[in-house]
């Protein structure tokens, strides 16, 4: 909501560069629930819908950097700071952002810490 919102612009005048750079982040959002969701599954299930479901919404690169990933959660939250940090806004927008992704990553350590108690 709030890279759509304070995408500006002023800082990139053009639509089409503004809307790439919202879709990749969108699917940056996407991965990390559901790199989060595999890592907290059974190692013995889900390993080949990850990976084709990764495969078939995010580009390449991408997939592939998550499915080599030792935690992907943690590799799913980098690639989000990467696209947040890629937006065309004023870095205080861009700061306000990137304290939400903190939340996040202080959540996925309480979700290990509980399920692996």
């Amino acid at each position: 909501r709030m890279g759509t919102a304070w995408s500006s612009k002023s800082i990139e005048p053009s639509d089409d560069i503004r809307r790439e750079k919202l879709q990749h982040l969108a699917k940056c959002i996407w991965a990390f629930p559901r790199s989060l969701a595999r890592h907290m599954e059974s190692p013995f299930i889900s390993e080949a819908d990850y990976v084709a479901d990764l495969l078939e919404k995010l580009d390449p690169d991408q997939a592939e950097g998550l499915i080599a990933s030792a935690h992907r959660p943690n590799r799913a939250l980098f690639d989000l700071s990467n696209a947040v940090n890629d937006l065309p806004m004023h870095a205080l927008r861009r700061n306000e952002i990137d304290k939400s992704i903190v939340v996040l990553g202080d959540q996925l350590g309480g979700s290990e810490r509980l399920f692996s108690s």
